[in-house]
């Protein structure tokens, strides 16, 4: 009788990608790849696009929280003379990027920093410290409050002009040409995370509920066939604009091609961080309601 092997579960999967994504990253500093640090649902298909390799500092920071491990980190900065009422995602990004030490893997410095407003105000204050104290580019991108259910376009074309300013200073810091036919394919993946995102969150109405705890967070998403690999999937500031998009709108996700085929368990709900992409093989052009390559082809 052939061996069996124990299926892993979804905290299996995702311990196995975050050592390998900090891996990769590290070796790619190493072979003099650039490293962005960036917040999350900012546009990480420029970078992506651009071959730049992206961390989150929030994801590394709530590492090592969950690993006890924050002690070091929060009385460093606190000495350093921030205030204890700052988040303390910020203290144990600010004092690791002085340590460079941590028992939750290790993050390369970035080379520069890539930083979106849709978050909180602190992650302003918190990247141009870092972006002074590590004396290295800011990239900021503004995005607009939306006072209606719809995406204004005056929302949106603000927005165009500073992705357009994105690849301007991407394309002076990397010193090449932006690959806008290389975006189309990255966008077709972002897509796609985008479909299985709305599945993942789609599950959550099911009774009993298929998953616990952090996994209904936003940065993991869902496999449909039980036992089957990761898909790494991204986290788009597009993607979120879309998502309201079609929740104001009260239809089903353009392009999801209907229900999640098969059983759904414990170990095929796989938690997909948004870390990175890869099949970049892959070609498509729809991405659901907003568009960001017609944003910059102009048609909006």
């Amino acid at each position: 009788m052939a061996n069996q092997t124990t299926p892993r579960t979804s905290k299996e999967w995702v311990d196995q990608m975050l050592r390998e994504h900090y891996q990769e990253a590290r070796e790619a500093k190493k072979a003099g790849r650039l490293v962005c640090w960036s917040t999350s649902i900012a546009p990480q298909e420029l970078l992506t696009t651009m071959d730049i390799v992206t961390v989150y500092p929030e994801n590394h920071a709530a590492a090592i929280g969950a690993r006890r491990d924050t002690d070091t980190f929060i009385q460093r900065t606190e000495a350093n003379g921030y205030s204890s009422d700052l988040c303390s995602y910020a203290r144990v990004n600010l004092a690791y990027a002085e340590i460079q030490h941590s028992e939750a893997e290790n993050m390369p410095l970035p080379d520069f920093l890539l930083c979106t407003s849709n978050i909180c105000h602190t992650v302003i204050k918190w990247y141009e410290n870092l972006s002074r104290e590590l004396n290295i580019p800011l990239i900021m991108f503004d995005t607009p409050f939306n006072h209606t259910d719809q995406v204004q376009d005056h929302n949106a074309k603000y927005m165009k002009g500073q992705l357009y300013h994105i690849i301007d200073q991407l394309e002076e810091i990397t010193g090449r040409k932006f690959d806008y036919e290389k975006l189309r394919k990255v966008m077709a993946i972002s897509n796609e995370t985008c479909v299985w995102w709305k599945k993942a969150t789609e599950l959550a109405a099911a009774h009993p509920l298929r998953w616990m705890g952090s996994t209904s967070s936003t940065t993991w998403l869902s496999s449909s066939l039980p036992g089957a690999p990761p898909r790494p999937g991204i986290s788009s500031t597009c993607g979120m604009m879309n998502s309201r998009r079609r929740s104001a709108r009260g239809g089903p996700l353009e392009g999801s091609g209907g229900e999640v085929p098969g059983p759904v368990g414990r170990h095929c709900l796989l938690a997909l961080p948004a870390l990175y992409l890869q099949n970049l093989e892959k070609i498509g052009d729809q991405y659901g309601y907003l568009h960001l390559s017609q944003v910059l082809d102009g048609e909006l």
